[in-house]
């Protein structure tokens, strides 16, 4: 995010999607060829919690 100039101040920070493309090799073991994660990247910031995103993910910041 810092890379990309960081968010808006309208961005919600508490409901933030990362949307990912399950590897293949995972696909039968979890069921699903797509997931969507919903966090709360304030809090993730708060906690100093990091994000551990994969290629291909694609992050999704809402406004208020």
């Amino acid at each position: 995010l810092h890379i990309a100039g960081d968010p808006l101040v309208t961005a919600y920070m508490n409901r933030v999607q990362i949307n990912r493309i399950v590897p293949v090799d995972d696909r039968s073991e979890l069921g699903m060829d797509r997931m969507v994660i919903d966090i709360n990247l304030g809090a993730a910031i708060s906690n100093n919690e990091y994000i551990e995103l994969n290629d291909g993910d694609i992050l999704e910041i809402f406004s208020i």
